[in-house]
């Protein structure tokens, strides 16, 4: 859809790219999410919480945990404060990993 977008004169925006991004966490496509991620960031678009978030949980259906926590330290250091969903879906990805301790640890922060 975004390709047909861009074919039609159609400049995708955030809201553009955060639905896709969903889109993918939803069916747990967590690298494909973290393409597109990358893809709006290359375009000079900011993702905000939720669209970090989206990536997040789809690396956590997977038990992701070392690139969900990356993706958590990267929206720290852009600035963007996480939510209750967003350190959810990263101790999700820990414990589904089988790491208790660093589930654990993120309750520490």
């Amino acid at each position: 859809l975004l390709e047909r977008m861009l074919s039609e004169g159609l400049e995708p925006d955030r809201r553009t790219y955060s639905s896709v991004i969903a889109a993918w966490a939803k069916h747990g496509d967590g690298e494909k999410a973290e393409a597109l991620l990358e893809r709006m960031l290359s375009k000079g678009l900011e993702p905000n919480v939720v669209t970090f978030t989206s990536v997040i949980a789809a690396r956590a259906k997977h038990g992701d945990g070392e690139n969900a926590e990356a993706l958590l330290e990267r929206m720290l250091s852009e600035g963007l404060e996480p939510d209750r969903r967003t350190y959810s879906s990263v101790i999700a990805a820990w414990a589904k990993h089988g790491d208790g301790e660093k589930a654990e640890a993120l309750l520490e922060r």
